[in-house]
């Protein structure tokens, strides 16, 4: 590009993934010695990272992006990345009409714009960002347990993204139009990162990925032999998981068991996203497992080793969903040994397969459910804190 660019600006909204993202993106520009700054009318070039885990975080982005939008100069260059490029972009058009829009695996393509001495691919994955003191705001106002404020605490340490993208076909995800195929990062490149990350004194990793249960399926590998050569590294550190695939959970529930028995002073945190607490909705969302399993080796899993803390996704009102469906979810919230649940309303999106299902659930009972399953995980967690005293 011709445009003469010194200032830039960058910022984001979404998960850790887009915050890993947003920072790689904040050294590529800081190593080709362009100046950041946090004043949008100072910039002439802005990069926002989106994110579209769910309609709410869509929206967010837009909003956000308005407000940015709105105060840069009018020779300012306004960059998109994230999410919502793949998976909303006519979105970006209608309000942004005059953005660039980069994939989120597609990150080289900023070499097209500044020009740089140090290309993208010679700029590492990050693990420390400067925006991890950012308030998320954006969050459930629900009061958190005490495992979730560990789990989100452990998000703004010494993060580990494992791979990238993953193996599954969820008929509501359309996250997977952006993430892709599943690309796991060498084995050694991780033992490394841990590595530097225990010499600069840090003590509580944060293992992010697509899915991190399906790392190495790509490369000859697995999460077993990849926890089993972290864990032979000797030192004070907790592991904590984000979304842990379910059906690679319940593959590998034996070998697992016996690592975590053996190294349970490093094992934190355990997010597996379980959905539905129905088989017959399990299997129109094409998730891969029967909940009976499940329930199962996750009650093994806490009574051997009752120091993990484990947390889940639900989501209610997927199309199809009977009455008698969401009761089995309620069933499987209390069955279940959870120190965090998170609940999510479903909501259509034209880019998922489930956009096409018939029987689409009234947004009010929906939202019903929302409330109902929250509040049955609520109420176990009292009554458990109850029982304690």
């Amino acid at each position: 590009m011709s445009q003469t660019i010194e200032k830039c600006y960058v910022n984001y909204l979404g998960c850790e993934k887009r915050k890993l993202d947003t920072q790689r993106i904040w050294d590529y520009l800081k190593k080709n010695k362009y100046t950041l700054t946090f004043d949008v009318k100072q910039a002439d070039a802005i990069v926002f990272v989106t994110c579209r885990f769910c309609e709410k975080y869509e929206d967010w982005s837009i909003s956000k992006m308005k407000k940015i939008y709105q105060k840069k100069q009018p020779h300012a260059l306004f960059i998109i990345c994230g999410c919502l490029t793949s998976i909303n972009p006519k979105r970006l058009q209608e309000n942004f009409p005059d953005a660039i829009h980069i994939k989120t695996r597609n990150l080289e393509e900023l070499d097209s714009i500044f020009q740089p001495m140090y290309p993208m691919q010679d700029i590492p994955d990050t693990n420390i960002t400067i925006f991890d003191k950012q308030i998320a705001k954006y969050e459930s106002e629900r009061p958190k347990t005490k495992a979730q404020l560990q789990y989100e605490e452990a998000k703004k340490g010494y993060k580990i993204r494992i791979n990238w993208g993953c193996l599954g076909n969820c008929a509501f995800c359309v996250t997977r139009y952006a993430e892709q195929k599943l690309l796991s990062k060498p084995l050694d490149t991780i033992l490394t990162e841990f590595k530097n990350g225990l010499q600069k004194k840090h003590r509580t990793f944060f293992l992010t990925g697509g899915d991190t249960g399906a790392y190495g399926q790509d490369i000859q590998t697995n999460i077993v032999h990849l926890l089993q050569a972290m864990f032979q590294i000797s030192g004070n550190y907790i592991f904590h998981f984000h979304d842990f695939g379910v059906h690679w959970f319940y593959r590998y529930k034996k070998e697992l068991q016996q690592l975590f028995e053996n190294n349970r002073e490093h094992i934190g945190c355990f997010c597996l996203p379980i959905q539905s607490g129905s088989n017959r909705i399990l299997k129109i969302m094409h998730r891969p497992y029967l909940i009976e399993n499940i329930v199962e080796t996750l009650i093994k899993f806490k009574q051997a080793i009752p120091e993990i803390m484990i947390g889940t996704h639900f989501i209610t009102g997927f199309p199809g969903e009977t009455e008698q469906d969401f009761q089995q979810s309620v069933q499987v919230v209390q069955q279940l040994p959870l120190d965090f649940c998170n609940v999510f309303p479903y909501t259509d999106h034209a880019s998922a397969k489930s956009y096409h299902f018939p029987d689409k659930v009234p947004e009010e009972i929906i939202l019903q459910r929302y409330q109902i399953l929250f509040q049955t995980f609520e109420a176990k967690i009292e009554n458990s804190q109850k029982e304690a005293m």
